[in-house]
């Protein structure tokens, strides 16, 4: 038997008891960096939510408003809220093209993970994405990018009951989400994976131009009656507000108020009116206000109807399988909906896409409109959208400003 001294027995007792200490603060600090992860993605999470639930309490709470007319932009339309009364196009002949297709689309998803591995996979800690167990689906919508003809589509094979009380608004699919705390481990070569997801579930979206995005957005907002209840609060008087600052307060606080109820439809002014609250935001006071938006709140895009795709559906922690583009849907979407087993409802899909002419003045549209931008602005405004422009093979648009 070894005898051991006794200077020697807490010379060993202190060495142990430094290591303990030295291996449990290391586990701490891991256990602390997880932790802190966790309480980000947990904070945007909820910030998305708030944001959601705010965008379905707004679209739940339109209102009927009386004509608004504008000098600076077109003059609002009635729209009609009843789906089924609106007419639909007719469908195009859709081109057996399949390989090309095919081929086309893996080609794309090749540059995607492409894109996505030299930025070291980005991670937005975005989840947008709504999974169909009936259909082994699970869609990322892109808000401005056939978003309303596929929510429609879900609402009515999903959920016929809300379909019957037209209650087509995102928050009838709001059970539908995958939300971050259903998070399970990577797996098959997803970083993304959860609980109520099969993992042979096809992942898919519809991406669309930015700027063409932008600029339909803004149009429908200041033309149809109904978004433009919506958004008032959310952008068009914030917009108006920065855009027309009244420095006297006093005068600032009766213009407000005018401002306020003329957005409401509750009161009409009349053709000597000084207020200069009174006109719809023009297309450069709306790109004023999201770029300064962006410096101060959210630089993620501050709305999602122009939060850049990339980011809004986190493309490179979501692994999407397919992405089609929008400009090219007469091609694409027959080969979609095949991939999606979702073949017989063509006609559907075919009968609302985007024509080629529409597509040449859309074009032109969203020239003309980037067209009354500032280069500094169109400058900022491009550089929002750099990712989008990599992923998805866009091009930015520049035009020769206008003269003011």
């Amino acid at each position: 038997m070894v005898l051991v001294s006794p200077k020697t027995f807490v010379y060993v007792l202190i060495t142990l008891i430094v290591v303990l200490l030295i291996t449990s603060n290391v586990h701490r600090d891991r256990e602390i960096a997880v932790l802190r992860k966790e309480i980000v993605a947990a904070h945007d999470q909820f910030q998305l939510e708030r944001e959601m639930r705010d965008m379905i309490q707004n679209s739940n709470d339109l209102d009927s408003s009386s004509g608004i007319s504008s000098n600076d932009v077109p003059k609002p339309e009635e729209v009609p809220d009843n789906h089924e009364a609106v007419e639909e196009k007719k469908p195009e002949e859709v081109p057996d093209n399949h390989e090309a297709v095919e081929a086309a689309i893996n080609k794309r998803m090749k540059h995607i993970r492409n894109v996505c591995q030299a930025r070291h996979n980005p991670n937005f800690n975005f989840f947008w994405m709504f999974h169909f167990k009936e259909y082994k689906i699970t869609w990322a919508p892109v808000f401005k990018a056939s978003s309303t003809n596929w929510k429609k589509f879900f609402v009515d094979h999903v959920h016929p009951d809300k379909a019957a009380r037209n209650d087509y608004g995102i928050g009838a699919l709001w059970s539908h989400n995958l939300k971050s705390t259903e998070k399970r481990k990577a797996a098959n070569g997803r970083l993304r994976t959860f609980t109520r997801e099969p993992r042979d579930s096809i992942r898919f979206t519809i991406v669309r131009h930015p700027l063409s995005r932008l600029v339909s957005h803004y149009r429908k907002t200041v033309t149809e009656k109904g978004e433009l209840n919506a958004l008032r609060d959310l952008w068009v008087k914030p917009t108006i507000l920065h855009s027309r600052q009244v420095t006297d307060k006093k005068l600032h606080q009766v213009y407000n108020d005018e401002l306020n109820k003329w957005v409401t439809g509750t009161w009409d002014p009349d053709e000597n009116n000084q207020n200069p609250y009174l006109t719809l935001p023009t297309f450069r006071e709306f790109v004023k206000w999201i770029l300064f938006a962006r410096s101060k709140r959210d630089k993620k895009g501050t709305n999602d109807h122009w939060r850049p795709a990339s980011q809004f559906m986190d493309t490179c922690q979501n692994n999407i399988d397919i992405v089609v583009k929008l400009e090219n849907e007469v091609e694409e979407v027959p080969y979609l909906l095949k991939r999606l087993n979702l073949s017989e409802h063509l006609d559907y899909f075919m009968g609302k896409h985007n024509s080629s002419g529409k597509k040449e003045v859309e074009g032109t549209e969203v020239e003309d409109h980037i067209g009354q931008l500032s280069e500094d602005q169109q400058n900022q405004l491009n550089k929002i959208y750099e990712l989008d422009y990599e992923m998805f093979e866009y091009s930015p648009v520049y035009v020769s400003p206008k003269q003011n």
